[in-house]
């Protein structure tokens, strides 16, 4: 097994909704897999029992990756030597990470995307955005590059488009960055409406259980909340009880990017505290 990660996940982890086994990335709306604690050979078994050519978002310490694999992570010499190409190689290298290695961007459904790398790490900074949005808006022109599937060997070509297809306009003015949903009545009202409506569980009165509730969600278009769900560390009935708390909060103001409205995965934390 091959795993090569030249330009590491900048994503806070902090930031994410934890989850069992890994966390919840709201920018990716997709589980990020925590492997910081896990064996190489627990590492091994996990991703030979994906499907073939399914892509996960995972986190690794360094030193797991150079067990795994001693020459994977070439992260400075890589960088240094990038950032003096011209646009046409970086978008081949670029377009190679996100379509052909197993461990490869995190925006997909599919399985091995973006990787973190936690504790022994080497920081990395991110190529930059607007490099990175005229990737991803760029249009399928003559050019193409073969790319070889790590996992099965097989050979595919995906049309690239060179710098000078790009839009001028869209060089000057990269898209812009989504803002976050938040509720319409304010944050502080929201905290008032958790805090006069709580009820303590009573199994968790008893146990004289104490803890925060993290509650992950989802606000639509309309600014409707789905897909409401929790941690569930906490136990007792707290999980329930923070998911009827968060229900309460009925109107919500979409996330949007520019003028478009879109869905994003958001969260709220719920504390339970005895008197």
């Amino acid at each position: 097994m091959k795993i090569e990660i030249p330009v590491p996940c900048t994503e806070d982890k902090d930031k994410m909704t934890p989850v069992e086994g890994g966390s919840f990335c709201g920018k990716c709306e997709k589980k990020v897999f925590d492997f910081t604690e896990k064996s190489t050979g627990e590492i091994k078994t996990f991703f030979t029992e994906q499907e073939a050519g399914k892509k996960i978002c995972a986190i690794f310490t360094t030193s797991q990756l150079l067990e795994i694999n001693p020459i994977a992570i070439g992260f400075d010499s890589f960088f240094s030597r990038f950032r003096l190409w011209n646009f046409a190689r970086k978008f081949a290298v670029i377009f190679y990470f996100v379509f052909g290695l197993a461990l490869s961007g995190c925006g997909s459904d599919s399985v091995d995307g973006k990787v973190k790398v936690m504790g022994d790490s080497i920081a990395i900074t991110s190529i930059n955005d607007t490099l990175s949005a005229q990737i991803e808006r760029a249009v399928a022109k003559e050019d193409s590059l073969k790319i070889t599937s790590p996992q099965n060997n097989v050979v595919r070509t995906e049309k690239v488009a060179a710098e000078s297809d790009l839009k001028q306009d869209e060089k000057k003015h990269p898209p812009p960055l989504p803002i976050a949903p938040s509720y319409k009545e304010g944050r502080q009202q929201m905290e008032k409406i958790i805090a006069s409506n709580l009820k303590y569980p009573e199994a968790a009165r008893l146990n004289k259980i104490e803890g925060t509730v993290k509650v992950a969600f989802k606000v639509t278009v309309d600014g409707k909340l789905k897909n409401i769900q929790t941690d569930g560390k906490l136990g007792y009935g707290c999980d329930e009880e923070a998911i009827r708390l968060v229900k309460l909060l009925k109107e919500w103001n979409p996330a949007t990017r520019g003028r478009e409205k879109m869905e994003m995965n958001f969260g709220v934390n719920v504390e339970f505290k005895l008197k």
